[in-house]
């Protein structure tokens, strides 16, 4: 997942995570600081353009390659 935006002012978002054994948890992550500064609105947010490559679904549940 990638953030580009949030309703606190200072990128702060929280995310419900859920794991294999049921257990729930919220973590709290924050919108990099490049993107905080460039996409200030959601006319701003309708310009992006762009591509994510990563590698297919796979069980390395601990391991994750891309870039952009």
């Amino acid at each position: 997942m990638i953030t580009l935006q949030s309703s606190d002012p200072k990128g702060v978002l929280y995310v419900e995570t859920k794991g294999l054994d049921g257990e729930t948890n919220l973590k709290i992550k924050n919108v990099h600081k490049t993107f905080l500064e460039e996409f200030k609105t959601v006319e701003d947010l309708s310009k992006l353009k762009g591509q994510i490559l990563c590698e297919r679904p796979n069980n390395a549940i601990y391991k994750f390659e891309g870039f952009a």
